[in-house]
């Protein structure tokens, strides 16, 4: 039995790799926002890829503490209650 809900363990190890690559870059925006000096011709810029990474940032979030978690762990309720069915004596 894998230790991820998917059952594919490659896919969860990218999975987590890809949110810490977001988390990364979303605190590094956040720190060139706050304690850099940006252009005024690259302030707009700056600004646009700061709202696509925290988007990005929100969604990893909610995949790992939001409803995709909640949605995992019933399937994997589901799945034990099906195999504790099955092997009560049924072929």
């Amino acid at each position: 039995m894998s230790d991820t809900p998917n059952g594919n363990g490659k896919k969860s190890s990218f999975m987590a790799v890809l949110a810490v690559i977001i988390i990364t870059c979303s605190f590094s925006m956040f720190y060139m926002i706050m304690f850099s000096t940006i252009a005024d011709v690259n302030r707009d810029v700056a600004m646009f890829v700061l709202g696509s990474v925290t988007t990005a940032l929100v969604t990893v979030l909610n995949y790992y503490f939001g409803s995709s978690n909640g949605s995992a762990e019933k399937d994997q309720t589901i799945k034990d209650q099906l195999g504790k069915g099955r092997s009560g004596g049924q072929p």
